[in-house]
């Protein structure tokens, strides 16, 4: 029905009453007044006209609130079929209605009779409709609904095996209907109607509960009886009974005289839930005691169940994972992979798959889970049930174990390679001889003038460089004779620096960040340098048009059998204590598919290229009973480690494996700046002044790295604020979570001001503006390691 408010305002009008003649109208209105009948006028649109007192009474809606507005006794849902009603009226339908639903002020329904007429005479040449309301809630609808009723009740016994039972509560005698025998084995009429035969037929364990059922009934504390009981059966077992009943037949005085209902043998629900019972607690326990781990998600992946072992796979406690979102425990990356999955269960879909779980601890397991949707009971998806355990360590054996397949035929390949490498190296060295022998031998019969001599010489020097391959082919099969001495791979680097110079392109960045007082190694220094040669050389080739960088690091590494694993090589025996070359390139990286041929002789991507610089390189580490490593990823660029044993000698500047020289008891200093001549310049200053040995890196993660590496070591860090990848600021931070107490000086070519609202946390403990006399630099650190103990942080400025 449309809302009150959003009707036009209609006016008032009794019209039917009005236009009577005086008498009539008068005894009209005293006709009205005595009818039992509810009298409304409408208009053709359903709005009241005229509203009798006895249409008050019934509806309860005042003639003031009605009048003018739409008829409000029609339900809303009804008003359509009322408006087209009042049309068939008009064009001369019945005017008496079968029983419908109307509605009064207090929202109830009742049923109701109307009788119409059509008033011809209204306001505006258009009749109204007069209807009298008959309410026949008590009368027709009342009988019809005890008819149907018992009509019901008859089909409804019929249909089961329930007994009804009649009492006489003050004679205490009871009715047993037919069912109520058959349900207990006896013949109709064998009970006596009394209520001690009742007594005996129940339980002794149940006839209290029984008894209070029906006394908290009859003193009105709950509207029927309700009982379950064990019923004697004449077979002598028990049989399990629902009995309900109420409350027919009252005294004057309140006290129930009557009470009727029914019993139900419920004896096979009884059996279905004891052994649904049962069967949840074989599960139940089947489900706690499981290795495997069990949960249960809503459509909004929040866990609403998991068992023991579900929590220690998340490694959290029950009550904090019970209600907690999944994506909670799953890394970023793989939440689309899970919503992806959920969606799946809501449409039905079952499924296996795996995906990561990072646990609140950071370890990050692999999980196969097997999921299924979870229905309710209207057969709707409301979560997902799923299965799933840890196959972290089966899923990294499955890896180590193709990783060993492959370095295994990987070392057969190049094992092959380099049998084959030799032997033509051995056969073609012989040929060679023949060559440059003869050769020799003609050329020292020969005048300078005979024009013969240039083209020998030319024989001769392309016989020199076909033994110079040969000697490469020798290097890679690892036969070759190194002349072995002690050397310091910085040393090599440096040796080498103009020849890289000249090799790189001007558009491409070259860094060497060499450290100082590396331990030596067992080596030769020409095959070493060519080592870092062929390394630069390639690196070079990787960087397209447009520059880029490559990176010559020297350190002192530990490795351990787990990273030997991943080398192109293995040594017998493996060892731990290595000096490591690493070169890094900014170029477009190696494809995976030709990532383990980089070493095969004669394999080259470079139209230029003879394909033995790496060749002759892993021939030349072999050799040296060193490792290999390769990591790189298209568009990533690519770094080469080469990592060689280190000897039991020390290097000449340093005492120990903390690169100390004690006897001069020199302190350590690490300088970081991305600028290769500041590091150069300083280091150079420092160490002339025999009291310092300086470690150089050119950014933030590579310092970072050297106080990872070896955190009590260093005095002091000399430390830029402007740097790559990670500035001085952050640097400076993480530094100090792992040495609070060691001295850093902070410079920049910002003011102080500017340098001050960058910086994060704790300040330096110094700060130098660039540019700066070296001197400066030597007397600022010489002054704060003469402190004792070193004076506290300050921000730059203080």
């Amino acid at each position: 029905m449309p809302e009150d408010d959003a009707l036009p305002a209609h006016p008032p009008s009794s019209v039917a009453l009005d236009e009577q003649p005086q008498g009539a109208s008068a005894l009209l209105a005293s006709i009205i007044e005595a009818s039992p009948l509810a009298v409304i006028t409408v208009d053709p649109e359903g709005r009241i006209t005229f509203w009798s007192p006895s249409a008050e009474k019934l509806f309860g809606w005042t003639a003031d609130e009605v009048l003018g507005r739409p008829n409000p006794t029609a339900p809303d849902e009804l008003w359509p079929e009322f408006l087209e009603s009042l049309q068939r009226i008009r064009r001369g339908g019945p005017t008496r209605t079968t029983p419908i639903e109307m509605v009064r002020k207090d929202g109830s329904l009742f049923s109701a009779r109307i009788y119409t007429a059509l008033l011809a005479s209204c306001p505006g040449g258009e009749p109204h409709i007069l209807g009298m309301v008959e309410d026949i809630s008590e009368s027709e609808q009342a009988s019809s609904r005890v008819a149907q009723s018992e009509e019901r009740l008859r089909l409804a016994l019929e249909a089961t095996s329930d007994g009804v039972w009649d009492i006489d509560v003050s004679a205490e005698k009871i009715v047993w209907g037919e069912g109520c025998y058959e349900m207990l084995g006896y013949e109709t009429g064998e009970f006596r109607p009394e209520s001690e035969t009742y007594r005996m037929l129940i339980h002794p364990e149940d006839w209290d509960a029984v008894v209070d059922a029906y006394r908290r009934h009859a003193a009105g504390e709950s509207p029927r009886y309700r009982a379950e009981f064990r019923a004697r059966h004449k077979a002598g077992h028990w049989v399990w009974v629902l009995s309900r009943g109420r409350t027919v037949e009252w005294s004057a005085d309140g006290t129930p005289t009557r009470m009727v209902g029914t019993h139900t043998d419920i004896s096979e629900q009884r059996k279905a839930e004891r052994n649904l019972r049962e069967s949840e607690k074989r599960h139940r326990l089947l489900v706690e005691h499981s290795g495997e781990g069990v949960a249960m998600t809503d459509l909004d992946e929040r866990v609403t169940y998991a068992n023991p072992a579900a929590c220690r796979i998340f490694g959290v406690a029950q009550d904090c994972l019970i209600g907690s979102s999944v994506l909670e425990y799953i890394p970023e990356d793989q939440h689309e992979l899970i919503r992806e999955q959920t969606g799946r269960r809501a449409r039905g879909e079952s499924n296996t798959y795996e995906h990561n779980l990072l646990r609140p601890d950071g370890e990050l397991r692999r999980i196969l889970v097997t999921v299924t949707p979870h229905f309710d009971g209207t057969g709707r998806v409301v979560g997902t049930f799923g299965v799933f355990r840890d196959v972290t360590e089966e899923r990294e054996a499955e890896e180590e174990r193709r990783r060993v397949e492959a370095r295994l035929a990987q070392a057969q390949r190049l094992e092959g390679l380099s049998s084959m490498a030799a032997g033509v190296a051995h056969d073609f060295s012989n040929v060679l001889m023949g060559v440059l022998g003869n050769t020799a031998l003609a050329l020292a019969r020969l005048s300078d003038e005979s024009p013969v001599r240039p083209y020998l010489e030319h024989v001769q020097e392309a016989a020199r460089d076909a033994g110079d391959l040969a000697k490469q082919m020798l290097a890679y099969s690892g036969g070759g004779t190194v002349p072995l001495e002690p050397v310091d791979v910085s040393e090599v680097v440096e040796g080498v620096g103009h020849l890289l110079e000249s090799i790189v392109p001007d558009e491409v960045d070259l860094r060497l960040e060499s450290a100082s007082g590396l331990p030596l190694i067992h080596g030769d220094p020409g095959q070493l340098s060519q080592v870092v040669v062929n390394l630069v050389t390639n690196a070079a080739e990787a960087i397209e048009e447009g520059g880029g960088r490559i990176t010559v690091r020297t350190a002192v590494v530990t490795l351990r059998e787990s990273d030997w694993a991943r080398s192109q090589i293995q040594p017998e025996p493996l060892p731990t204590h290595c000096v490591a070359l690493d070169v890094s390139d900014t170029g477009s990286g190696i494809a995976p598919k030709i990532l383990g041929r980089i070493f095969d002789p004669f394999f080259t991507t470079r139209i230029t290229g003879r394909g033995l610089g790496l060749a002759a390189t892993l021939g030349i580490v072999r050799g040296h009973g060193g490792g290999i490593w390769v990591t790189s990823e298209p568009g990533a660029g690519t770094t080469v480690r080469v990592a060689l044993p280190c000897s039991e000698e020390p290097s000449a500047p340093a005492a120990d494996t903390d690169q100390r020289d004690t006897a001069l008891d020199r302190k350590l200093v690490l300088v970081a700046d991305d600028q290769l001549n500041v590091r150069l310049v300083l280091s150079t200053w420092l160490e002339a002044t025999d009291e310092f040995t300086v470690v150089t890196a050119s950014d933030g993660d590579a310092a970072l790295a050297a106080v990872n590496e070896r955190p009590e070591a260093f005095d002091l860090i000399v430390m830029d604020l402007s740097m790559p990848r990670m500035d001085g600021s952050e640097a400076m931070e993480r530094i100090r979570a792992m040495r609070p107490d060691v001295p850093i000086i902070l410079c920049s070519g910002y003011g102080e001001r500017t340098v001050k609202g960058k910086l994060r946390g704790e300040g330096p403990t110094a700060f130098v503006q660039k540019p700066f006399e070296p001197q400066v630099m030597v007397e600022l650190i010489q002054g704060i390691l003469s402190q004792d103990p070193p004076r506290p942080a300050a921000n730059p400025g203080e």
